[in-house]
């Protein structure tokens, strides 16, 4: 071989790994830090919001809202955003968490009772008007509303696989509260047109009525709460395939008028209940696993939310006014660590990432 082509030949691959060498060195981008796991506690006075970072408790701010009579409140969140409804007068909130500012104070119709928010994506949710027995689609940039008939008083929506489902109840006025006059549905909602799904629309359920709370469990499935007729010890919990759009399994034994429903991202769903605390449900083996009678301590337990350790926590409510509330949290193992105070009446609980800055 010719020695100058030699020595190109030997130099190619040592000027290949300097190259490669090269960029492995290189400056890049970093990565972003992660979203900061963040608890949100909303005040059944709409007095307040309360933002408790999970890691950090000692940092919790309280974002002021329109204050009013102690109402029914709803509350949901995705990532930095949360939507607020109240019952008495209708109002919808769109908070951005992060910014700790109110984005859009929206007033419902008269009488229409806000209810049960569900955020479908980063632009949409959807909040129900038992009222009306319509649900209200939001634009979370405009504000913008559009309304679409589901059924007899919608309790709340659920938003996953692409649709939205209402919770119908079918309520008469009772000495006890609202009672079931028959059994619940859901109907489908095709947010994309905001119409009513053309295919299967409605999915009935057995069991007492009065579906009002309901979740999206780690296998996909639809967990609904049906509390039946108040003080009569009907609680029960339907299982939905969303897909198949069918109930495939109802659960009694979750005692006198249940409330909010969670999910964590293992094999628990976790129902409140003010006479039973915390009773949980276990999805993988589809059985009951502390129902009434049998529930986490938590006195008047008004709602309930899990963060992605599976770590449960309960709200501890007391009356308006007096003592204030407190959060218990609970280990997967069920053993209560160290709770943090709630406020004066706190209401609804969620749990969202809100991306650093």
């Amino acid at each position: 071989m010719n020695p100058l082509n030699r020595r190109l030949f030997l130099a190619a691959p040592i000027a290949a790994a300097a190259f490669l060498l090269g960029l492995g060195c290189a400056e890049t981008t970093p990565s972003p830090p992660p979203p900061v796991p963040t608890l949100v506690v909303l005040d059944s006075t709409h007095g307040a919001l309360q933002i408790i970072p999970i890691e950090a408790p000692g940092g919790a701010v309280s974002l002021p809202l329109n204050p009013g009579s102690a109402t029914v409140v709803g509350l949901a969140t995705r990532d930095q955003l949360a939507v607020i409804t109240e019952a008495t007068p209708s109002t919808v909130l769109i908070v951005d968490l992060s910014q700790r500012t109110v984005l859009h104070a929206l007033a419902m119709p008269a009488l229409s009772r806000a209810s049960g928010p569900a955020i479908l994506d980063d632009t949409t949710a959807y909040v129900a008007l038992p009222g009306l027995g319509k649900l209200i689609r939001i634009d979370l940039r405009t504000g913008d509303t559009a309304s679409v008939d589901v059924g007899a008083s919608p309790a709340a929506a659920i938003a996953t696989r692409g649709k939205v489902f209402a919770l119908n109840t079918a309520q008469l006025v009772c000495g006890a509260g609202p009672c079931p006059s028959g059994p619940s549905w859901l109907t489908v909602v095709d947010p994309v047109f905001n119409q009513r799904a053309q295919d299967i629309d409605s999915i009935p359920m057995i069991g007492p009525g009065n579906a009002l709370y309901g979740t999206v469990g780690s296998d996909g499935q639809l967990y609904i709460v049906q509390a039946g007729t108040p003080d009569q010890g009907e609680g029960r919990l339907s299982i939905v395939d969303p897909v198949s759009r069918e109930e495939k399994a109802s659960f009694g034994g979750f005692g006198i008028t249940p409330g909010p429903a969670a999910a964590d991202q293992g094999d628990r769903i976790i129902i409140a209940s003010e006479t039973e605390g915390v009773m949980l449900f276990d999805l993988r083996l589809r059985q009951v696993e502390r129902g009434a009678g049998e529930g986490l301590p938590v006195a008047g337990n008004s709602a309930v939310a899990a963060d992605d350790r599976n770590f449960l926590f309960g709200v501890a409510s007391q009356p308006c006014g007096g003592t204030t509330g407190r959060i218990r949290i609970f280990r997967p193992t069920l053993t209560e660590v160290a709770g943090l105070d709630a406020g004066s009446c706190p209401a609804a609980i969620a749990v969202t990432g809100i991306p650093s800055h």
